[in-house]
């Protein structure tokens, strides 16, 4: 699914996208492969492709909030869940993907 979000036609990187959102947990990816998908994706030329993406990242919010509500028994704060997901990211080693992801987020205010 991975190459697909390079294909040359966008409705193939488009439903590739909207695939990773709706049937692969972002644990399923490595760390390197979450930050390329997302670069890509939120970078694309395409609306169509980079809206796709934006609905990827926001699963992966959803499933990050889930995650420490499960662990904590509580509802994470919005901060707590950012710090997560960008946690996930290796916010060190992938500081130009995770500002990527922090404005996408800010954007979209989740």
């Amino acid at each position: 699914i991975l190459m697909h979000t390079r294909d040359t036609c966008d409705s193939v990187r488009r439903t590739a996208y909207l695939v990773l959102a709706s049937k692969v947990p972002m644990s399923a990816l490595s760390i390197k492969q979450r930050n390329d998908a997302l670069r890509r994706g939120l970078r694309d030329r395409m609306p169509s492709v980079k809206q796709a993406a934006q609905v990827m990242l926001k699963q992966w919010y959803k499933e990050t909030q889930e995650q420490l509500k499960a662990a904590s028994g509580e509802r994470p704060t919005e901060s707590e869940t950012v710090l997560s997901v960008l946690d996930s990211l290796d916010v060190e080693a992938y500081e130009t993907e995770c500002e990527l992801v922090v404005k996408e987020l800010l954007d979209s205010n989740l």
